[in-house]
């Protein structure tokens, strides 16, 4: 659940104000290597010929996991006249509620995908770049993607909020985890809160999304592209043959040709060879489409800039091939709207 203040992030004052946040940008972004060559290492990891069956079956079980502990929970609430399920909204919740939601429900989901990756995905959490020598060295790359990605947030969550003033939508001013920290005086709730939305959010939803989504896709998409190039026709892969003759000039001996330069009797190369056009295109619909499903699970207002975010956590996961950067910059970026959100709320406390 990333946390997004599309209301409290200031209107843009000028142009100028866009121009030097686009070059922090793409300073960030060269700093990082997102416009550098794809090292082999990365995209022999990322492109790796698994099968992604097991895969598939975890995130199916941590997705279950979720709704029946969401149920179970609720069931309970609902039983000790905590919530009245009938009546329940986002903007009804009890705060202590929506916290011990937001805590229970992303750690049940996370301990499922856990223990599928050790017990039931062969070589899970390699497969899914979360290898123990990793960590260390997404740190700073981490921080540069970050860096990068908030001029664009600030732009689209502007230009969003221009949209829903033009034809009149209504929406809250914070996230619903946000406006219970606000609502409630327990100290220990805000810091279980504060845990939920820096460490047990973006561990859960990048592993899900990044890590097993992402990765499906990329793999699926992939296993397309090497079938369709293993049934073309073999003058799709082959080049004319060179004329036999030419005006005056006496004509070579007659030989046997054929209509094509047999190239293609060997197999097609697989996917990818090095940094390739075709490993480009197909991590870049991956990473679209699990955008789309990472913004569609997020309230509808902040859409827009989440999938935005979820852009560059996909990119950076692609050039990267190390889920430890994607986690450390969604914690980081998390980590800001929540510190924003206290220093506006209570800025002398």
């Amino acid at each position: 659940m990333s946390i997004l203040l599309a209301e409290e992030l200031p209107h843009a004052s000028g142009w100028v104000v866009l121009i030097v946040m686009a070059g922090v940008s793409a300073v960030a972004m060269l700093v990082c290597g997102a416009f550098a060559r794809r090292d082999d290492g990365a995209v022999a990891r990322l492109f790796a010929r698994r099968p992604v069956g097991m895969l598939a079956l975890n995130a199916g079980l941590s997705i279950l996991a979720y709704l029946g502990a969401t149920i179970v929970l609720l069931s309970i609430l609902r039983a000790r006249g905590m919530v009245d399920l009938e009546k329940m909204t986002e903007e009804t919740i009890p705060p202590l509620v929506m916290i011990l939601l937001s805590v229970m429900l992303p750690a049940v989901s996370l301990l499922m995908l856990v223990v599928g990756l050790r017990y039931i995905v062969p070589g899970g959490f390699g497969q899914v770049g979360l290898k123990r020598e990793l960590p260390a060295r997404a740190i700073l790359p981490a921080i540069g993607f970050l860096v990068a990605v908030l001029p664009f947030i600030f732009l689209v969550s502007n230009l969003a909020e221009w949209f829903y003033q033009r034809i009149g939508m209504r929406h809250a001013n914070e996230h619903p985890l946000l406006h219970s920290m606000d609502g409630t005086g327990a100290q220990w709730a805000k810091i279980l809160a504060s845990i939920a939305a820096v460490v047990l959010a973006p561990l859960s939803e990048e592993i899900l999304f990044r890590g097993h989504i992402q990765t499906m896709l990329r793999s699926v998409l992939n296993g397309s592209l090497i079938w369709l190039r293993r049934i073309a026709p073999p003058a799709v892969f082959a080049t004319p043959a060179a004329p036999s003759s030419q005006e005056g000039v006496a004509p070579s001996p007659p030989a046997v040709v054929l209509p094509y330069e047999p190239r293609a009797i060997a197999p097609p190369p697989e996917l990818p060879v090095g940094p390739s056009l075709e490993a480009f295109w197909v991590s870049v619909t991956a990473v679209i489409l699990t955008s789309l499903l990472f913004a569609f699970v997020h309230p509808g207002w902040t859409r827009p800039p989440i999938f935005v975010l979820s852009l560059f956590l996909g990119f950076a996961y692609e050039r990267r091939g190390n889920l430890w950067t994607t986690i450390f910059m969604h914690a980081m970026f998390n980590g800001v709207m929540v510190l924003g959100f206290l220093f506006m709320t209570h800025p002398t406390s």
